[in-house]
């Protein structure tokens, strides 16, 4: 992801996504694994079953994001 503040890897943060035309946001936690500048890798962080849920969802909704664009390339 890029953000445009200082993380160092193994810093603990809470990731934010709304999905178009729906609600309520997807928060997901996660820990920083990597940057390159402002570009993260971040490796989602889940303790439990709801958890891994949101963050199944949120990955889904990427995936279908990443889609539309390459179809829009």
């Amino acid at each position: 992801m890029f953000a445009g503040t200082e993380l160092n890897p193994g810093d603990h943060l809470v990731v934010e996504f709304t999905p178009p035309y729906s609600s309520p946001p997807i928060r997901v936690q996660g820990k920083i694994c990597n940057r390159t500048g402002y570009n993260y890798g971040v490796e989602f962080v889940t303790e439990s079953n709801s958890q891994k849920q949101d963050v199944a969802t949120l990955c889904q909704h990427l995936s279908s994001l990443v889609a539309t664009c390459a179809e829009n390339l």
